[in-house]
């Protein structure tokens, strides 16, 4: 390399480290220049220190090795350096013209196993001054992520004071002075729900993740409750912002259902909801409110403070022109996953569920249209629905809408295909049901010219 004075920004504080090159005057032999070029090549520089402290490594042997890319087409694919008393190091490769290879970075601090990071993109370079800074690097990989523990029920309430066990199920093998002689760590949450998962003082043999499985020990009745499967992946770089996790933990009942309007099948938006405990195990509360959303669902969010079953009732107040009811009894039973379970669908307002039958010498018959139209009884809309009767002879009515309980009055007009002649059936009467309800049969008609014809 052509000489030149760089300069290094010392090193300020255990969490950020900026690496400087200031290339003062002018660079022999380009002087009066605004950059000196060079000969192609990939340059890194970074600064290693102590995963327990943030003091500088030196000593620290750092190698550099291409691992994709144009390699083998220029001299030299590996080199290495040691990092200098305030653990700095640089490092550089030549490299063909506009090359964008991948390269492996080794790290050995004395001492210590030492760790490999793998296919790191590295651009080549042709200006003095120019390459990559990695950064602050640790002599160790350590998982520095938090977590977080809430109630399954409700999230908004977390689980302070716990104990908590960390226990490796498979993965990267783990050391250090948290990690006890039976192969767990052992913590505790603090006052809002937190702890290191694992933490600068449980680490890896290796650069690798890791499966392991967390054991919460909530107030009695609750006892231990288990995080089956906690992935976590350790980490290179020394003190990155903090990453929270958040668990839930403990029983769950948090349940969702549905209103929709029985005539219509449109979602009941807006309904006043309302559930009262009236039995089985203990909730933090007894009783919640909500609203069902767009859709015409609602939650129920109900916190157990043990496992089994919440039996209650469900208060229901729709918008006019429904009428409020009520369904008792409500069976919530808890369980220890996260997610919420769909209880059931219920229907408002009244309906009208019915089909019909056309035949002809016994045997149904397609094609025959169908003209309902309101004479008399209680309001409906539209005053006309039609329909026509599929391969087995049956037909549906119910396009009406009623606007109360009561009976409708219809005529039925029948057009079935050739040969046959249209023909009435009057006053025939479909009671509005204001309940949930499956297809109502209405009757069996006969298209072979028994009937009242019509004009």
């Amino acid at each position: 390399m052509t000489p030149c004075l760089r300069r290094w920004e010392r090193w300020s504080s255990f969490a950020t480290l900026a690496l400087l090159c200031l290339w003062l005057g002018a660079c022999e032999p380009c002087a009066g220049l605004g950059a000196c070029t060079t000969a192609p090549r990939v340059a890194i520089e970074g600064r290693i220190v102590d995963t327990q402290d943030g003091n500088p490594a030196p000593g620290t042997r750092v190698d550099l090795v291409r691992s994709g890319g144009m390699r083998g087409t220029v001299a030299g694919d590996s080199t290495s350096v040691l990092t200098d008393a305030d653990g700095l190091f640089q490092l550089e490769l030549p490299a063909s013209s506009g090359a964008n290879d991948t390269f492996d970075v080794t790290i050995s601090p004395p001492g210590k196993p030492s760790y490999r990071v793998l296919d790191l993109a590295l651009a080549a370079t042709e200006r003095h001054g120019e390459g990559h800074v990695l950064g602050v690097w640790v002599t160790e990989p350590y998982f520095p992520d938090e977590a977080e523990v809430y109630y399954r029920g409700d999230p908004n309430t977390v689980v302070r004071y716990a104990g908590v066990n960390f226990y490796r199920t498979s993965g990267v093998e783990l050391r250090g002075s948290d990690w006890d002689v039976y192969g767990h760590y052992n913590t505790l949450t603090d006052s809002l729900g937190r702890f290191p998962l694992l933490g600068h003082h449980v680490l890896p043999t290796g650069f690798g993740d890791l499966v392991g499985t967390l054991d919460v020990q909530l107030p009695p009745p609750l006892g231990v409750s288990n995080i089956a499967v906690v992935r976590l992946r350790p980490t290179y770089i020394f003190r990155p912002p903090a990453q929270i996790r958040r668990f839930g933990i403990g029983p769950n009942l948090t349940y969702f259902a549905r209103l929709y309007n029985r005539a219509t099948i449109a979602p009941i938006v807006g309904a006043e909801i309302e559930f009262k405990r009236t039995g089985g195990i203990a909730a933090a509360a007894d009783t919640f409110t909500t609203m069902t959303d767009a859709g015409g669902s609602f939650v129920f969010r109900l916190n157990p403070l043990a496992r089994g079953t919440i039996v209650g009732d469900l208060s229901v107040r729709p918008p006019a022109p429904f009428a409020p009811f009520a369904i008792r009894g409500i069976r919530l039973d808890t369980y220890d996953e996260d997610g919420t379970r769909f209880l059931a669908t219920y229907g408002v307002g009244p309906h009208l569920p019915y089909f019909g039958f056309v035949h002809a010498q016994g045997r149904g018959i397609a094609g025959v249209q169908v003209e309902a139209r309101r004479v008399g009884g209680i309001e409906a809309s539209p005053p006309v629905v039609t329909s026509t009767s599929d391969a087995n002879g049956i037909f549906s009515l119910t396009g009406f809408v009623p606007r109360s309980t009561g009976n409708l009055l219809v005529d039925l007009i029948f057009r079935p295909p050739a040969p046959y002649a249209a023909f009435i059936i009057r006053g025939v009467s479909l009671q509005a049901i204001d309940q949930d309800s499956g297809p109502r049969f209405i009757a069996i008609w006969d298209v072979d010219g028994t009937n009242p014809p019509f004009p």
